[in-house]
């Protein structure tokens, strides 16, 4: 299993935002953290393009995405500490 981040913006004014949470959390078994306004981590077995091609179905085709592997190397600062932890320990 592989750590993913997945990041969005959802262009059209007044997008529902609950929808695609709901099939990232479903694709990630629901084992996935939100840390940041359009990103998420997910664990999932599969590729990258798996990922997104999954989700594609439940944004515009004015929005836009980006699904990546994360691997050790990475650096960066959230106030919620928890979600370094997470990293760390699927990573």
């Amino acid at each position: 299993m592989s750590v993913y981040m997945i990041t969005y913006d959802l262009n059209r004014p007044g997008q529902n935002y609950s929808r695609l949470y709901e099939e990232i959390n479903k694709i990630a078994r629901n084992d996935a953290i939100h840390p940041l306004k359009s990103v998420w981590f997910i664990v999932y077995p599969g590729t990258a393009k798996d990922i997104y091609t999954y989700l594609q179905s439940f944004i515009d085709k004015n929005d836009e995405m980006i699904v990546c592997q994360m691997t050790k190397d990475y650096s960066g600062w959230v106030k919620d500490e928890s979600v370094v932890d997470w990293l760390k320990a699927r990573i």
